[in-house]
């Protein structure tokens, strides 16, 4: 009656570039990042957040 996909993708932000000092840009550059990716691939659930979303909540 659906669809189902998985998508998988990685981005480095660490914009100091000094590991472990628990200074990363997640907040600013990962997520609206990723927000953007998965409303390319379901833009219609994205606007409509439909309420058969398996379990998962959309960004």
């Amino acid at each position: 009656m659906g669809w189902n996909f998985f998508v998988t993708a990685v981005i480095y932000t660490n914009e100091n570039e000094i590991l472990n000092d628990d200074t990363y840009e997640t907040e600013e550059i990962g997520l609206p990042f990723f927000r953007r990716v998965g409303r390319v691939f379901v833009p219609e659930r994205a606007e409509t957040k439909k309420a058969d979303s398996g379990g998962f909540e959309w960004v």
